[in-house]
């Protein structure tokens, strides 16, 4: 797998048990993450329902298996900002979203940092978390450029979106940078 700042897993296929493994073993680097429902961004648990946690999100591996258990066809949610030390700039692709993020993105000479894909091509850029507060926003940075800062969660690998593919790392071996702002 891999550690809080760097990734291993490129996995094609994902299965009920993969996910699973994956969210316990994010939340093993101190990730909060949650059961979100398949083919949604969304999750399967609330904040009502969870002591008022956003998404419901954990990093209590027993609270996580029973979790995937009662939802054994969910995807992995994670939540974005300071609690997990991380936000993303994700870049949407003309495609799948009708706006070219991507092309915003390369425009933008981000630095090298931690990637993830989506089933659709968009891409995720995971940066440190800078310590102040960052605020989601959808296109509002860039054309088809959306930010998941505090308050806000990703889906992330190997989870699935139905019909269409899986969520993988683009690059397993890189640090999440720090974004100059």
């Amino acid at each position: 797998m891999y550690t809080n700042d760097t990734t291993a897993s490129s996995e094609t296929v994902a299965s009920a048990t993969n996910i699973l493994d994956h969210a316990l073993h994010y939340a093993s680097i101190g990730w909060h993450v949650f059961p979100a429902t398949l083919g949604k961004k969304k999750s399967h648990k609330s904040a009502e329902f969870s002591g008022g946690r956003n998404w419901g999100a954990t990093r209590d591996p027993e609270e996580i298996r029973r979790d995937f258990d009662h939802w054994p066809d969910a995807n992995v949610g994670i939540r974005t900002g300071a609690i997990n030390k991380f936000f993303v700039v994700e870049g949407d692709t003309l495609e799948a979203h009708g706006k070219d993020g991507l092309a915003s993105l390369a425009a933008m000479n981000l630095p090298d940092t931690l990637q993830s894909e989506s089933p659709t091509g968009s891409i995720h850029y995971y940066f440190n978390h800078p310590g102040f507060y960052v605020t989601c926003s959808n296109s509002e940075i860039a054309p088809g450029v959306d930010v998941k800062g505090d308050g806000g969660m990703v889906i992330a690998p190997p989870s699935v979106k139905p019909g269409v593919g899986v969520y993988k790392w683009r690059n397993s071996h890189r640090r999440r940078a720090r974004l100059v702002t």
